[in-house]
């Protein structure tokens, strides 16, 4: 196993896997992008895994459904850095299979077999305490002045598993003390140690909160005189993955679907 003395080495190893998904409706120059999202790639034949809400938003939008024996309707624009050098492009998947249970979605891109950088899903190897990290595209267009994903690092706050008597422990949910941001979903997740997936950002907590629950603010608000101000919503450092067990188990079945389809390239 490699081990990278720095989070920047472990950054360099996983950032040429990393991609940034935003679909688009329709093949035109100027049709507009939404729902912006980050996926990684996993597999040398082009399969991209990605939450399953970003894939899902679309077709909410759009009012559309999804359907593994249909061509998608949208295409992808994706970018990253790899060996080569600066890659960015625009093309439509083959497949698109979104997990019916969990927050996962599987895309081919034939596209990205042609030596696009991949991280191989292995084992989930990560503890309470151990540092990891994040890469994605938040709140991003994608032009050549944003090519590279952004980091963010952390540690892991716990792993929610649920016990089978047969097949014993089972990771459900990789909850993670990160900063993560709308635009980060689908995007890897990693061991500062040896820049290994162990899941892709899911979602981040909210809580609503008042402004003058901290102590600055009910000292402002005592000298002013002033009403507390409302409740309002912010974002956490809590911040739910998809773990790496729950992602092998759908890029399995995705495999069987694309057997299934007849798609072999």
């Amino acid at each position: 196993m490699t081990r990278f003395p720095t989070l920047r080495e472990a950054y360099q190893h996983v950032r040429p896997a990393c991609v940034g998904l935003a679909l688009r409706q329709g093949e035109s120059a100027g049709a507009k992008f939404f729902c912006f999202g980050s996926g990684v790639c996993v597999d040398p034949s082009g399969i991209v895994v990605t939450a399953g809400h970003v894939i899902n938003g679309y077709y909410k939008f759009t009012g559309r459904k999804p359907g593994d024996r249909t061509p998608p309707d949208f295409s992808i624009l994706f970018t990253s850095r790899g060996a080569k050098g600066y890659n960015m492009a625009v093309a439509q998947p083959r497949v698109v299979w979104v997990a019916d249970d969990v927050d996962v979605a599987c895309i081919k891109i034939s596209y990205l077999q042609q030596g696009w950088p991949f991280l191989r899903p292995e084992v989930l190897d990560v503890a309470e305490g151990d540092a990891v990290a994040a890469a994605g595209y938040p709140l991003r267009s994608f032009d050549l002045a944003h090519a590279l994903p952004d980091l963010f690092s952390g540690i892991v706050s716990s792993l929610r598993a649920a016990h089978d008597p047969q097949s014993g422990w089972d990771v459900k949910d990789l909850v993670l003390d990160i900063s993560v941001h709308p635009g980060n979903s689908g995007g890897p997740v990693f061991t500062e140690g040896t820049g290994q997936l162990i899941g892709i950002v899911s979602s981040q907590r909210l809580r609503s909160v008042d402004k003058a629950d901290g102590i600055a603010g009910v000292l402002a608000q005592a000298a002013a005189d002033n009403p507390p101000a409302p409740d309002t919503q912010v974002w956490t450092n809590i911040t739910h993955c998809v773990p790496l067990t729950t992602i092998i188990r759908a890029i399995d079945t995705f495999r069987a679907q694309l057997v299934d389809l007849g798609v072999k390239d």
